[in-house]
């Protein structure tokens, strides 16, 4: 079975996000309800749209505060 990636994001409007996979499949995705529902410092900054259309995507996972020592 092949992996799936996503490979470009756009930004549309408000807290939405389309996102084109590395098969070619496209599917839009609203961040909203996700935002508003959560009550937590890290993603707080997100509620402003200038904070998250701002958003970069990587291909990295990265866990803490320093990986690697």
């Amino acid at each position: 079975m092949k992996e799936i990636n996503i490979k470009k994001a756009h930004y549309l409007k408000e807290y939405k996000v389309r996102l084109i996979f590395n098969d070619n499949n496209m599917k839009i995705v609203d961040f909203g309800d996700f935002l508003r529902k959560k009550n937590h410092p890290a993603f707080d900054k997100y509620k402003k749209l200038t904070h998250f259309r701002k958003f970069k995507l990587s291909m990295e996972i990265l866990f803490g505060e320093t990986i690697g020592g």
